[in-house]
């Protein structure tokens, strides 16, 4: 399951929009790669296309897409989205 904080909600729909997306059609997609304090970093894109192995979730309005290949982000019970302030980005916690 993820979860999107109200705070990355209003953040997603505004960045979506400065960037020509839809926030009610297009994905938020997030990518796992090496790197970051606990070996893994997150990457957040915009997307317009679902694609075949991808896993779709949708929370406070966001859709957000997985990829079902890789499946790091899906091996934990839960995953929050959130706009951390201090550093001006979207962020992913798991636990």
């Amino acid at each position: 399951m993820i979860k999107v904080a109200k705070t990355a909600k209003e953040k997603v729909e505004m960045l979506m929009k400065e960037e020509g997306f839809n926030p009610s059609q297009d994905y938020v997609r997030v990518g796992v790669k090496s790197g970051g304090c606990s070996g893994l970093s997150y990457d957040l894109k915009f997307d317009r296309t679902l694609q075949g192995d991808d896993k779709l979730f949708e929370d406070n309005e966001v859709r957000i897409l997985v990829d079902k290949k890789k499946p790091t982000l899906l091996d934990r019970h839960y995953a929050r989205v959130f706009w951390w302030t201090q550093w001006k980005r979207l962020c992913v916690q798991q636990s």
